[in-house]
């Protein structure tokens, strides 16, 4: 019977993920199988030592030495509704990511941990045509519209036991990567017959340093606390901006080296775990990331001078409606509640439901095709098991879009009815000496 829930549950892991293959619009990090069954946090549970990058205060929970590895894959699709016709849905692809960590807990009082985890993964892409009629013939144009954000964190985390607490902090060095690719007009086109629009590729990335600290805290024998805060984290983002357009314009660089500022906000969480029985654990989660204390925008700044002039006379495209020098982001915190039930069985073997409700950081301003993040709902399952010294958890995920209405009043350009769905299906395994 064991053999064949593992099994099943394998089979359905991969075959959902095939099926279904898209990025994900979500800032939210997955740091483990077990703790995306139970609704993605797990503030105060056992769950592997990735998750300390939620909350550093878990690193005692896993007493001896051991290593741990876990693969996630993101796959949905997102979409964007103008009219009864005009439909926008996202390209189909995969986003590999996952964590990983080693740990040394010589006894209950100390640890040290050093844990991998991808912080963030944002990622959607578009395809996009665009006509164009000169002197009765009509041209079409093919681009691709890209969002991509990736935060790598290496973390080396430090536990303490003071009385009944487990204490945890963690150092985490970020490595940030950036990228946006969208259509801008020649607005000469018709007059020296080049072509209507090109594509514009801004790519940046940067390294910084945060922190997190956590905790967890027995209040009785039934009842766990645990809880985290992880800091804001300021880059300064280096790149290059590439586009044919000012070449064919004006004759200038195709290349132009670019800089911007970017924050990763401030995030903190609480959760209690709740142990009616012993064969029962249930857990209520609430996490929030703090964007409206970050930039309401993202602004470029072009090192040419010639391209930042032609710039400056036109910020907003006439016919795409992005901006050249800015960028509109997120300006609203966000925050998740999750609930989740795990129940141990027979033969090592763990079952566990979750669920959890997502708000997005999107404000009606910042909605597009770049950034089109929804509130979600998110239902989840996965069993685990231990064999021999070897901990094996699976899991997989459902969400769907809560559709937000942008009116052609608030937008002319990214105006359209936003909606997601995604499935993102987990594998974690841990090994303990």
């Amino acid at each position: 019977m064991r053999k064949k829930i593992i099994f099943w549950t394998i089979s359905m892991v991969l075959i959902l993920s095939d099926f279904t293959k898209a990025g994900d619009a979500s800032t939210a990090p997955i740091t483990s199988a077990k703790s995306l069954a139970l609704g993605g946090y797990n503030y105060a549970g056992l769950d592997g030592i990735t998750t300390t990058f939620q909350n550093p205060g878990k690193i005692l929970s896993t007493p001896g030495f051991g290593l741990a590895m876990n693969i996630i894959d993101r796959a949905g699709q997102q979409q964007c509704q103008k009219g009864s016709r005009d439909i926008h849905r996202s390209y189909l692809f995969n986003d590999f990511s996952g964590s990983a960590g080693i740990y040394w807990v010589p006894n209950q009082k100390f640890g040290l941990a050093m844990v991998y985890n991808r912080a963030l993964d944002y990622s959607v892409r578009w395809p996009l045509a665009l006509m164009f009629t000169e002197n009765g013939i009509t041209r079409l144009y093919g681009f691709q519209l890209k969002s991509r954000l990736i935060a790598d964190a290496y973390s080396q985390v430090f536990g303490l036991q003071v009385g009944k607490m487990s204490l945890g902090a963690a150092i985490n060095i970020y490595q940030i990567y950036q990228q946006f690719e969208f259509p801008i007009s020649n607005p000469e086109w018709q007059t020296n017959r080049t072509n209507p629009v090109y594509a514009l590729n801004l790519e940046q990335e940067d390294n910084a340093i945060g922190w997190s600290l956590g905790f967890i805290l027995p209040i009785t024998t039934t009842i766990k606390v645990g809880g985290s805060i992880r800091s804001g984290v300021d880059f300064d983002l280096e790149g290059n901006a590439k586009t044919d357009c000012f070449y064919a314009l004006d004759s200038l660089a195709k290349k132009s080296r670019l800089h911007s500022r970017f924050q990763i906000p401030m995030t903190g969480g609480i959760g209690i775990l709740y142990k009616p029985t012993d064969q029962l654990n249930l857990n209520i989660d609430l996490s929030s990331e703090f964007w409206g204390s970050t930039q309401s925008k993202l602004d470029f700044n072009y090192s040419d001078t010639a391209w930042s002039a032609i710039i400056a006379a036109a910020p907003r495209d006439s016919i795409t409606g992005y901006w050249r020098s800015e960028m509109p982001f997120y300006d609203r915190n966000s925050f998740v509640f999750a609930i989740g039930l795990e129940y141990s069985g027979e033969n090592n073997l763990k079952y566990r439901i979750g669920y959890n409700y997502q708000t997005t950081p999107n404000s009606d301003r910042s909605y597009s095709l770049l950034l089109p993040n929804v509130n979600q709902h998110r239902i989840s399952a996965g069993i685990g098991f231990l064999f021999n010294q070897f901990y094996l958890d699976l899991s997989i995920a459902y969400s769907v879009g809560v559709a937000k209405d942008i009116k052609k009043s608030q937008d002319e350009y990214f105006y359209g009815k936003y909606d997601t769905k995604t499935i993102i299906p987990s594998i974690n395994v841990e090994y303990q000496l």
